[in-house]
């Protein structure tokens, strides 16, 4: 008799998983869908990728009894719109992925996800009719994530969980979303591989990337092309210390301002292409006069007139700093800073001192060194004066 009660104790943490299917699984008619917990009893918990295929699909009501999978794939389902009754979903893959694809009468996918047991994967594509990604709100990390081709999706509010992308070599794609308006709802976005890439291109009521990206990200590429009404790249300020080896920055008719890339490096840089800008008359911030400087290759051509070509570009790094090129070409990072900060001037602006003062004007710290220790200081708002051999320089730092 002890025997008997042994295997059955033995084989009821089997019997509490249910009888999931084994490995992946592809539901390809609505009566697939309607019929899984027949089909699979007690199943809640599925190891596998779950693919939803067909334009027969209407509803998902019937894998309602499933808590978390290993990942997801809602494709071609012309006839879903909304993903009620797969709610509330746990990704526990190793490498978990969510992918929608093609499902041109998707209008919510509110509540979808719960959470995530590793940095995900998001692909979210050809959906026509999606106006929201508030389902996603339960995903902090990404390995990857794609938004191509949704004509209705105008903001990313439901992305305020996401804290990062830490694959090695992970990417953003956001292209040909016609009605994206702004990046709403996804800030301060740290990335923390090695490889990182961003593509930014052909979305054409696209006016504001502000807030996008945290400081301290590593990029190795950024492509910015064909968004008609991007009037600057304010967002892309935490490149600042990257080293980017490609730069290309193509067709954005309203684009007049790229001095948020002032501060990233351009060393061991392959590729720098900033071409078809028709209002961009600015180009020699920082980072790409230290380059073309160190004989970087560049092709820069029909943009306005001051970055119409190479030379121009490098003629207006070779003139004179004036005051107002100081205040922008000299520069502190990061900022906000907890411990220390630092103070970066172009070759041609010699640095020789800083001094540190209170919101009151009370001077605290002198140095002559283009670093400053602040650890010991009490949070709040500084004002700093930078002295270089072609003049003063001020700025305000917060110290958190």
């Amino acid at each position: 008799m002890k025997s008997i009660c042994y295997i059955f104790l033995l084989f009821l943490p089997l019997l509490s998983l249910g009888q999931c299917p084994v490995g992946d699984l592809l539901l390809n008619t609505q009566a697939q869908v309607d019929d899984f917990a027949t089909t699979y009893p007690g199943c809640t918990q599925m190891d596998g990728e779950l693919m939803i295929f067909d334009p027969g699909i209407t509803n998902l009501n019937g894998l309602s009894v499933l808590e978390s999978v290993g990942s997801l794939t809602i494709a071609f389902t012309t006839g879903l719109t909304n993903v009620s009754g797969l709610q509330g979903l746990e990704l526990t893959g190793a490498n978990p992925k969510i992918s929608l694809d093609n499902n041109s009468g998707l209008t919510s996918i509110f509540g979808l996800i719960s959470s995530v047991s590793n940095a995900c994967s998001v692909l979210i594509t050809n959906n026509s009719s999606l106006t929201s990604l508030d389902g996603l709100s339960g995903i902090p990390q990404l390995d990857s994530f794609a938004v191509i081709n949704n004509a209705a999706l105008s903001d990313f509010t439901g992305l305020e969980d996401v804290l990062g992308i830490e694959a090695p070599n992970g990417f953003i794609e956001i292209t040909s979303n016609n009605q994206l308006q702004s990046f709403d709802g996804l800030f301060n976005v740290l990335f923390s591989g090695t490889e990182n890439n961003i593509t930014i291109g052909g979305n054409p009521q696209l006016t504001s990337i502000n807030g996008f990206m945290a400081n301290g990200s590593t990029i190795r590429r950024i492509v910015v092309a064909s968004n008609d009404v991007l009037p600057n790249l304010d967002g892309l300020e935490g490149t600042a210390g990257s080293s980017l080896e490609d730069l290309i920055v193509l067709d954005n008719t309203m684009l007049t301002d790229i001095s948020s890339l002032a501060n990233t490096e351009f060393t061991g840089a392959t590729t720098l292409i900033i071409e078809g800008n028709q209002l961009l008359s600015v180009c020699n911030i920082l980072s790409i006069c230290n380059y073309l400087a160190d004989d970087g290759p560049a092709n820069i051509s029909n943009n306005a007139s001051g970055c119409n070509s190479v030379p121009e570009v490098e003629e207006a790094c070779l003139l004179a700093v004036n005051e107002h090129e100081i205040e922008v070409s000299v520069y502190m990072y990061p900022n906000p800073v907890t411990t220390t900060f630092h103070v970066v001037a172009p070759k041609n602006v010699i640095f020789e001192a800083l001094s540190l003062y209170e919101i009151t004007g009370k001077e605290i710290e002198r140095t002559f060194s283009e670093t400053l220790d602040m650890s010991e200081f009490p949070s709040g708002i500084y004002f700093v004066k930078i002295m270089t051999d072609q003049g003063i320089v001020s700025k305000k730092i917060v110290k958190e």
